[in-house]
């Protein structure tokens, strides 16, 4: 069996006796499309974008080491699977989200301000989290994570997925159509969605006056759902973003110096374990390929 792997994340993995394995970086082509028609499986994330993968007859099985998928079209290879990387960063998010929301509830940011001016203040504004309405959009595998770390701290969490099915620990679910209508009732949303053609620009400058004052939005989902001209409207709303419209994000962007804005570099995913606990998904997927059993992750 001959495995691709497209990625630099992952450089060693195990794989079953007679399979070969090749680095995009040691092959001699200029263009991911140069490649051979010789792979059984390849691995690999945003790299593999604009691959064509109906010429891949050979091609198995593409193992995205991302959750979202959003960006492979494998509509011209019917013959090939497609899994992600679900359940792999959940902890990880969820811990991200939390650390973030604790850091502007707790008021961190001003801490850190006054002891760069070395100044002693003892008044800082801090707030409850126990005492937040927080909704969540995205049911999957990183809300329910987030969902099950607020049970610890006694916070209510509702969730919204694309038809409002129930989901463990949340307790109200709504449809993502129904949901705009609901904005009011909260005070922090997390949004983990995917991009979809009903998530890009899902918060332009009509749903961001929904939204109360003094509101906190965390997203760690896609860059897309937020239409960039929304985030320029309500500086009374508090942005936690550790994905962006454009990434990375150019030294001109605005967002920069926007004080009501918390700007991150899409690394929400990363942990001591992450490269640990996505080698062994591939791993398990690739013996699956080899020995005819069912993919792990299937889209």
């Amino acid at each position: 069996m001959d495995i691709l792997i497209t990625t630099k994340q992952i450089q060693k993995i195990n794989v079953p006796d007679g399979s070969s394995i090749k680095h995009l970086g040691d092959l001699n082509v200029s263009d991911i499309n140069e490649i051979e028609d010789i792979y059984d499986v390849i691995v690999g994330g945003f790299e593999l974008k604009n691959l064509n993968f109906a010429r891949l007859r050979n091609l198995k099985l593409v193992q995205l080491i991302s959750s979202g998928y959003d960006y492979v079209d494998l509509s011209n290879a019917s013959h090939v699977v497609l899994a992600n990387a679900r359940g792999v960063y959940s902890k990880a998010i969820a811990e991200w989200t939390l650390s973030t929301l604790l850091y502007e509830l707790k008021g961190i940011r001003k801490i850190i301000e006054n002891q760069r001016r070395k100044k002693w203040e003892r008044k800082v504004n801090s707030e409850d989290l126990c005492d937040k309405r927080i909704l969540v959009f995205g049911t999957g595998s990183i809300g329910q994570e987030f969902a099950k770390i607020m049970k610890f701290f006694n916070v209510h969490v509702d969730g919204v997925n694309s038809n409002g099915r129930p989901i463990d620990f949340f307790g109200k679910t709504y449809s993502l159509a129904e949901s705009k209508s609901h904005i009011k009732e909260y005070d922090t949303f997390i949004f983990c969605l995917p991009s979809t053609k009903e998530t890009i620009n899902f918060i332009d400058e009509e749903a961001i006056v929904l939204f109360e004052p003094n509101s906190i939005i965390v997203n760690v989902g896609r860059g897309d759902l937020i239409k960039e001209e929304a985030l320029y409207l309500r500086n009374d709303i508090r942005f936690i973003l550790d994905v962006h419209f454009n990434e990375p994000l150019p030294e001109e962007c605005k967002l920069w110096d926007m004080d009501n804005i918390l700007v991150s570099p899409h690394i929400s995913f990363q942990s001591s374990e992450y490269v640990n606990k996505l080698r062994e998904l591939i791993q398990i997927n690739i013996s699956n390929v080899y020995y005819h059993r069912d993919i792990v992750n299937r889209v």
